[in-house]
Order: structure tokens, then C-alpha cells, then sequence
């Protein structure tokens, strides 16, 4: 590189070039380099640096380089900011020349990366909202399906399986708004601020901010050029978003094992042993389970990189953004799994409803204590937690229900049928009055409240990509 030669004597050795290098991720923001170029040579003629006919020539083939992409295989050029500088001297080389005029490459890259991730965080947000559109529409389905639901472990409530799907609706929206407040915090422009310490030419920052679709500048020009604080917050959006998959992921994995077999996975999403041919192995929803761990290695890998930061940018800050690729790869490749695991699993109503039988619910008989009788909610706690005791072992019966009432100073007269009659799964559900509740009237409502918010997330995160997407045809024209 001609630039090595004012201030070193030595090429970089073929290993170090390659060892430092970071053209094998930077595939990923050539096309936000180019139109940071494009704009930023823009600017010098504005200001006067470059005349009218090299700037045409210039616009031209950087929209050139975007058609055809520059390979990115000689390591001695370092970075695609080298690799697309010397591809416009072979075209234009007074404007290449220029490039490096009042912009570094530590304030140009960080401007790529917040440009592709805002890109690649809201064509993410369109992929989640389609997925929940999917679970909502077999959470009404399923609606009034009778299903248990969990704590600990162990059978806590009758409620519906439309009920469960709509939980994992519920945290994706609440996982997509904190994607989207992330990307707004990052949309801001590190451009002009140069190396480290800003620079004595008259650059227009607002204006460039404004090129290339950012909301606002990154003022300070240490933090413009050597912060990678925003990635943290980004990569936690997406680990919110595989806790939820991995969730999903071990719902579905436990629920289908042979000792609850609530559900079954279609067997285009399944895999069978080498050995054992008995098996149906739920691989799919076993893969999604590790969603969380590699998005926290990413996470705690980026932490890592950029913290114990000395001044402004070194060369560390570069091996951060790998890391963010891989993330959003790893998320963005479960969306479909997830979507087809949803809409194909079947629901076994026979043993779910049979899993909400007595004593599960009871605390709707303890509930009815309270309201019928005016037993004191503790009492009635306890009072029902003998006759859960009983009813496992087969031993409730009309005479030792009149017996622990009389123990417990109650006149109450309650048989065996009528617990059974009050504890019926479909009667408990249906009983539910709550706003949020796993009532089917109330998971209906839940699912078109969803929906509503999906179409709403939609045309917000469209109008962003729209204003995202238009800087590339903007920045080459004059």
C-alpha cells in the first residue's frame, strides 16, 4: 500500500497482513463503505476539494463497485476501506486520492457497522413479526384446548395450549420493541469526527448524518471513533430474543418426551438414533435450545474486545464485529425452524385434558371457599391442600370431607362429586375472569390485541428500512 511507504520501510509480512486483516467479515458492510465514500466525496465537493467531473466519475464506480462487488482476497490491502480506495484509484485516482480527506477509517467503519445493523436488525424484526403472526394464528386455534400449565416443574394450573403460544407472542413483541430502541440509540452519525479529535476542515457533519439516514451525530469524536458500546445493547436485544427461542425450544423438547407426551413434533422436523430404531428425536427444538448460549458467547466476546480500552481506536475494536454478524446468524437462521415447528406440532387434547384433572386447579375450590363462605383464604389454603392429599391417593370420600370441615369449625356441606364438578379443567378455564387469563374468550382477545401490535410494529420498521434503504440511491446522485 503507497500510504506504508511515507512513514514504514517494511510491507507488512504476508502472515501478520493476513492475521490482522478483517476482509474475511467485512463482506458485510462493503456496500454502507461505499456509500459512506460516496457521500463523503459529495462533501469535498461541496467544500471544493474535488471537481464536478471527478466526482461523477468517482459516484459512478462506487455504484459500480456495489453492482460488482471488489474481491476481497488480498490481505496486504488490510480492510474493505483499503480494498475499495484502491479500486477507485484504478478509476478515478484524484478522488481516490481524497478519500482519506478529513474521514478516517476509524470513523468510517463504525458508520458501516451501524448502517448494516440497522438494516440487518430491522429485515430481523420483519422475520419475528411474521413468525408471530404464525403463533397467534394457532394460538386461536387452540384457544379452548384444554392444557396444563407449570411451575417448578410440576402441574400448576388448567389452562390452554392457545394460552401458551400466546406467551411466547407476548415476549417477542416486548423482544422486538427493545430491538428497535436499540437500533434508534445507535442511529446516530460517527462522520467527521476523523481519527480521534475531529478535524480543521469545515465538515458539514448534520448534513452527512442526514446522507446516510442517521438521526442525529455521535458529537464527541473520541466516543464517534473508538465506541463500540452500542453493540452491547444490540446483543442484548438478540439475546432476549434467543431466551425466548430457547424457551420455545425446551417447552417443546419436554412436553413431547415419552413421560408427558402433551405434544408431537411433525417428523419432517424430527431425526431417528443410528442404532436404536425406536426413536424420534426432536433435533430441531434441540438445536433452538442452544440459541442462548451462543448469542451470550457472542456477547460476553464483544464485552471482552471492547472493554480495557486505552485512548481511542485500536485494532482490537475490529474483532468485535464478528461477533454481531454470527449473533443476528444465529437468531436470523432459527426464525423459519421456530415458524415450522409452530405451525406443525399437534397438540394431544386426550392427555392434556387428562394432566388437568384433580387436584390441579384447586386453587379455584379454594377461591370458592372464600366467596361462597367467607372462609379465610389461609384456612381455605389449607383446607383444599387435604383434599389435594386425598385425592392422590383415592381416599377423598363424602364422609372425610364432612370430617375435615368439622375440624377446621365448618358447617360446609361439599361432596366429592361437587369438588369434581368445581375442578372440572373446562369449568376452571372457563372461569378464569382475569384480563391476560388462559379463558379462550380472553386468549381470542389477546391474539387480536397482538395482532394489532404486530401490524403497528410493521409499518413503523418498514418506514425505517424504507428511509434505511433509500441512502443508496441518494448518495450517487448529485
Amino acid at each position: 500500500m503507497a500510504f506504508r511507504h511515507g512513514r514504514l520501510r517494511k510491507e507488512l509480512t504476508m502472515d501478520a497482513a493476513e492475521y490482522t486483516s478483517s476482509l474475511r467479515v467485512d463482506l458485510e458492510i462493503v456496500n454502507a463503505a461505499l456509500v459512506i465514500n460516496a457521500v463523503h466525496l459529495k462533501q469535498l465537493y461541496r467544500l471544493g476539494y474535488l471537481d464536478k467531473s471527478s466526482l461523477v466519475a468517482a459516484l459512478t464506480a462506487l455504484r459500480e463497485l456495489m453492482r460488482n462487488p471488489p474481491p476481497m482476497t488480498d490481505f496486504s490491502l488490510e480492510d474493505v476501506h483499503i480494498v475499495i480506495e484502491e479500486e477507485l484509484r484504478r478509476r478515478v485516482p484524484l478522488a481516490a486520492d481524497m478519500l482519506s480527506l478529513g474521514k478516517s477509517r476509524n470513523d468510517t467503519v463504525s458508520a458501516a457497522i451501524r448502517i448494516r445493523v440497522r438494516e440487518r436488525g430491522c429485515e430481523l424484526i420483519k422475520d419475528l413479526l411474521d413468525l408471530i403472526v404464525d403463533v397467534v394464528e394457532v394460538s386461536e386455534r387452540e384457544a379452548s384446548t384444554i392444557f396444563p400449565v407449570y411451575t417448578h416443574m410440576q402441574p400448576a394450573m388448567p389452562a390452554t395450549y392457545g394460552f401458551v403460544l400466546s406467551s411466547y407472542a407476548s415476549r417477542l413483541i416486548g423482544a422486538i420493541r427493545s430491538l428497535l430502541r436499540s437500533i434508534s440509540d445507535l442511529n446516530r452519525s460517527p462522520l467527521g469526527a476523523a481519527a480521534i479529535a475531529g478535524s480543521s476542515l469545515p465538515l458539514d457533519r448534520r448534513w452527512v448524518a442526514e446522507e446516510l439516514g442517521f438521526e442525529g451525530l455521535v458529537t464527541n469524536a473520541l466516543e464517534a471513533t473508538s465506541s463500540r458500546d452500542f453493540l452491547i445493547d444490540v446483543l442484548g436485544s438478540l439475546l432476549r430474543i434467543g431466551v425466548i427461542f430457547s424457551d420455545v425450544g425446551e417447552d417443546l423438547v419436554v412436553l413431547s418426551s415419552a413421560e408427558f407426551g402433551l405434544i408431537e413434533m411433525d417428523e419432517s422436523l424430527s431425526s431417528t438414533s443410528s442404532i436404536m430404531p425406536n426413536k424420534k428425536n426432536p433435533v430441531v427444538a434441540e438445536v433452538m435450545r442452544t440459541k442462548v448460549a451462543e448469542v451470550v458467547a457472542e456477547l460476553v466476546r464483544v464485552a471482552s474486545i471492547i472493554s480495557r480500552r486505552f485512548g481511542g481506536y485500536n485494532l482490537d475494536l475490529q474483532q468485535s464485529t464478528e461477533s454481531t454478524w454470527r449473533a443476528f446468524n444465529s437468531i436470523e437462521s432459527t426464525v423459519p425452524m421456530i415458524r415450522a415447528l409452530i405451525r406443525t406440532t399437534k397438540v394431544n387434547r386426550e392427555k392434556s385434558l387428562y394432566a388437568c384433572r384433580p387436584p390441579i386447579g384447586m386453587v379455584e375450590l379454594a377461591n370458592k371457599l372464600v366467596s361462597d363462605h367467607k372462609v379465610p383464604f389461609r384456612t381455605a389454603h389449607v383446607i383444599c391442600g387435604e383434599i389435594s392429599r386425598a385425592l392422590e391417593r383415592g381416599e377423598l370420600e363424602d364422609s372425610e370431607l364432612e370430617s375435615l370441615m368439622k375440624r377446621h369449625g365448618l358447617a360446609i356441606k361439599l361432596t366429592r362429586d361437587e369438588i369434581h364438578e368445581i375442578l372440572d379443567p373446562v369449568r376452571v378455564v372457563e372461569s378464569y375472569r382475569t384480563e391476560g387469563s388462559s379463558n379462550p374468550s380472553t386468549v381470542r382477545d389477546m391474539a387480536r390485541m397482538t395482532l394489532r401490535e404486530v401490524e403497528e410494529l410493521r409499518r413503523a420498521v418498514e418506514e425505517k428500512l424504507e428511509a434505511f434503504m433509500s441512502i443508496y440511491e441518494r448518495a450517487f446522485s448529485i
